[in-house]
């Protein structure tokens, strides 16, 4: 879990430390900070670093300004110039520019208190570490081991998030293609999304579970936490353009589903990676009969549901190698209509009539009754989640 750079700077503001440009980039995320003096240092720029730099390559102001403005280049949070016998003010360009790219940029003006502002930053970037650490670990016990509160219900209290709260998980998928994306983007999208995250407050936090990333949301709206995630998807996509599959679980109140509503957004998933529809943001709260459908535990219940209605048309199907399965579904979807049925698959409405008399004599039904209609849909819409 990365550190806000604001944050850091709150804590330091006991010392000779000031911000001299690029406020507005103050939001930026660091991992670590690192003392780099050389053009040559730069390939070794670790993304989301602080750099700390006392200008020992330093000869004039030029040198100074290609010295930082490459540090940014790289990726770096920010720059910390330390002022003394080779530094003894930041040229006014260098201001401009950084203020310009928003790359925060700071001064030390007492050499004395460098290695104090490094400790404190370094407590703090590793408290953070820390807590990612502890509350991955406390989010994976709730959700395999629900009923035993004692594994995740003390670490999440002890990093401010309540019992009694609303709870909300979201998975976010990179499409794939069956290949294995590359480590680094998968940094990348995690910390991009971290920072994102943070914008927005400090009680949620991701997870990456074999290149899926998982959501947590604590006392969030549902329509907060869909804009949350829609940005993330925005986002994201300018880094992996194959696309995402994306699901929001039930926003439950206590901290104990937190299960719940990741069972329910694993659902939404399997359901929405079968039909291989990206880059939409699917709510279960929003799923109407499928957020009936998804809701019941029962799996095996649901395939009987299938087969005793279906069965026996996917049966004749695979037997005659027809497809009266296809005519029935696309049927029931456009509301009993014949004209529709033979549009779509352009054939003669004859054709399609007797088609429909087959089927009722396989399934040994009366297609016009709105009961059996509304009981073959829903088998429909179940063989579509399984």
């Amino acid at each position: 879990m990365s550190v806000e750079l604001n944050t850091l700077y709150q804590k330091v503001t006991d010392y000779d430390f000031n911000i001299v440009a690029g406020r507005s980039g103050m939001k930026n995320q660091v991992n670590w900070f690192q003392l780099l003096e050389t053009i040559q240092s730069i390939d070794f720029i670790e993304e989301h670093s602080i750099i700390f730099t006392t200008g020992q390559s330093v000869n004039c102001d030029e040198d100074l300004e290609e010295l930082v403005v490459l540090q940014s280049q790289s990726g770096a949070a920010g720059t910390i110039l330390i002022l003394g016998e080779r530094i003894k003010s930041v040229p006014k360009t260098l201001i401009n520019y950084c203020n310009r790219t928003s790359y925060p940029l700071f001064v030390i003006n007492n050499e004395r208190d460098l290695s104090k502002v490094m400790r404190v930053m370094s407590y703090e970037i590793l408290r953070s570490e820390k807590a990612s650490i502890e509350l991955s670990a406390a989010l994976k016990d709730a959700i395999s081991f629900p009923h035993k509160q004692d594994l995740y219900i003390p670490v999440f209290m002890n990093y401010g998030f309540s019992v009694e709260g609303k709870y909300c998980m979201a998975i976010v998928e990179p499409y794939s293609k069956g290949e294995t994306i590359e480590a680094g983007k998968i940094v990348k999208m995690v910390k991009l999304t971290e920072k994102i995250l943070m914008s927005y407050g400090t009680k949620s936090f991701i997870i990456n579970c074999d290149n899926t990333f998982q959501i947590l949301f604590s006392d969030y709206s549902e329509e907060k936490i869909h804009l949350i995630v829609s940005k993330i998807l925005s986002a994201l996509k300018k880094i992996h353009q194959a696309g995402f599959y994306v699901s929001i679980g039930a926003n439950l109140p206590g901290i104990h589903q937190i299960s719940l509503s990741y069972q329910y957004a694993y659902r939404v998933q399997h359901m929405i990676k079968k039909r291989d529809e990206r880059n939409t943001v699917y709510e279960f709260d929003q799923l109407g009969i499928y957020k009936v459908i998804l809701s019941i535990n029962d799996r095996e219940l649901l395939k009987n549901t299938v087969s005793n209605s279906l069965g026996k048309l996917q049966k004749y199907d695979s037997e005659n190698n027809t497809n009266l399965y296809e005519i029935l579904k696309i049927y029931l979807e456009n509301d009993g209509s014949i004209k529709a049925v033979a549009n779509i698959l352009f054939q003669h409405r004859n054709s399609i009539n007797y088609k429909m008399s087959k089927i009722e004599e396989i399934l040994k039904v009366d297609i016009s009754s709105l009961s059996v209609r509304a009981e073959l849909y829903l088998a429909y819409r179940i063989e579509e989640v399984l």
